[in-house]
């Protein structure tokens, strides 16, 4: 087995700190399509589909944080 260079010790926390940001981000999306996920596309116009994907995320983030809604 051989060290890890400084450079590829570099590497590797710069590639888990942007890990922790993308499964934060993600894990948002993840609740929004698994509880008001997109079933169909709708031809309404840009400001209904924004308006709706609006709602739906603001929903997600409070579904994410019921516990400490509620304490």
């Amino acid at each position: 087995m051989r060290k890890a260079s400084p450079t590829e010790e570099l590497e590797c926390m710069v590639n888990r700190a942007k890990s922790r940001v993308s499964a934060r981000a993600e894990h948002v999306f993840g609740v929004f399509k698994r509880l008001w996920g997109p079933d169909k596309a709708r031809n309404w116009g840009l400001a209904k589909n924004g308006t709706r994907a609006f709602v739906a995320a603001a929903l997600a983030s409070l579904f994410l944080a019921r516990m400490r809604l509620a304490a």
